[in-house]
């Protein structure tokens, strides 16, 4: 497909975010609550000095709100309290006068009003769908038929899994092209270290603090352990049912809960723990997540769940050590197998630079958007980077 006619205006929906923080913490040089939001206000940059309105809108906001943070960059906060408020997406978009769109999350409802506008669309995701049960499979099956039903020309996840993934459950192939942005932390920041000797074992964790991230598990895992650790939890969420729930296991000495901090903090906790720990379950719709690539990046090694994303990546004994998802048992005895074979721990820290090999070549996110909207689904550097294609370097 080629597009002629070039684009001046284009409408990005993000599921939440206050993206007039963002683009104001970026001018100012301050660091942002997500890692990747740097490469949002640099997008919006990108854009605006090629002439393109932009317009950003957020779903699930505390609040409703237009701002404009400067010339070229409108911010719309939809004000939606959950997933289900989406009948406000349908309204937005019926309202929507950008004449590209992109949906940046697999809403049905959104993926099928931006369809119904016949408008230039590309949809966006860092997501999986295993999870189980019949409303969750008539959801799988509508995302699936709204993106090939769509006037989408292109279909982009989170990396190669997650966009195996896609093709796997039906997405036309010739459509869906994988991306990432750019990592501050590579394996060349860190090195291969060997077991700790003769002291409890740190276990790091970041992420959401949820039940279906798996923290739930973790804490039930400790009771079981014949190795002698502490666990720290870094990140936003359920923390105070999580330590409830260590105080009811008597495990409360041993886990310690800091809430969000600072992306660069992660990865220095990351670098400094003896192992960490990935438990998502199985039916969390987890894309490949930026958490796993920073993990490898640091050298320690990793305890990760069976989730079918990791699995595509993440090999038992050969770049990880895996435990059945939400088994606590399995998890506890997964910490005790590398906790007693130090050889497997050297191993598994030295296979970081292998495993982050594997993992590259998706197309950069920020110049995607960019390319797609300037020059079309036809642009050489973009073709290069598709599914189906051979890959070329990212960048």
């Amino acid at each position: 497909m080629s597009r002629r006619d070039p684009i001046r205006s284009v409408s990005i929906y993000f599921f939440a975010g206050d993206f007039a923080d963002v683009v104001n913490r970026h001018a100012e040089g301050r660091s942002q609550v997500y890692g990747t939001h740097n490469e949002v206000a640099k997008l919006i940059g990108n854009l605006i000095d090629r002439s393109v309105e932009v317009t950003v809108h957020s779903f699930c906001t505390p609040s409703k709100s237009v701002q404009r943070p400067f010339k070229g960059l409108t911010v719309k906060s939809l004000g939606a309290k959950s997933y289900d408020n989406d009948q406000i997406l349908s309204e937005t978009i019926a309202e929507d006068g950008s004449e590209a769109l992109i949906p940046h999350f697999p809403n049905i409802r959104l993926l099928n009003a931006v369809s119904s506008t016949g408008k230039t669309a590309a949809a966006f995701m860092a997501t999986s769908f295993y999870r189980q049960g019949p409303r969750s499979w008539l959801r799988r099956r509508r995302t699936i038929a709204a993106l090939n039903r769509g006037h989408f020309e292109l279909i982009s996840n989170h990396c190669r899994p997650a966009t195996e993934h896609l093709a796997d459950l039906g997405v036309q192939r010739s459509r869906l092209i994988p991306w990432d942005v750019p990592h501050p932390f590579t394996p060349e920041a860190s090195a291969p270290k060997s077991a700790p000797p003769g002291r409890p074992l740190e276990v790091f964790y970041a992420g959401s603090i949820t039940e279906e991230k798996g923290v739930g598990d973790v804490l039930r895992a400790i009771p079981h352990l014949a190795t002698d650790a502490r666990f720290t939890f870094a990140g936003n969420g359920e923390i105070d049912g999580m330590r409830r729930l260590a105080q009811s296991l008597g495990v409360e000495s041993k886990a310690d809960f800091i809430g969000g901090i600072p992306n660069p903090e992660v990865f220095k906790r990351f670098q400094d723990a003896d192992l960490l720990i990935v438990p998502s379950r199985s039916q969390f719709q987890e894309g490949f997540p930026l958490t796993m690539f920073e993990a490898v990046a640091s050298h320690t090694p990793i305890v990760c769940s069976d989730h079918p994303i990791f699995k595509r990546a993440m090999a038992d004994g050969a770049n990880a050590v895996l435990f059945r998802a939400g088994n606590s048992r399995d998890l506890a005895s997964a910490v005790d197998r590398i906790a007693a074979d130090p050889d497997q721990y050297l191993r598994l820290s030295r296979a970081a630079e292998q495993t982050w090999e594997s993992l590259r070549g998706p197309a950069d996110w920020r110049r995607l958007i960019v390319e797609w909207v300037t020059e079309g689904p036809d642009s050489q550097w973009i073709q290069s980077h598709m599914l189906d294609r051979p890959w070329a370097a990212q960048g």
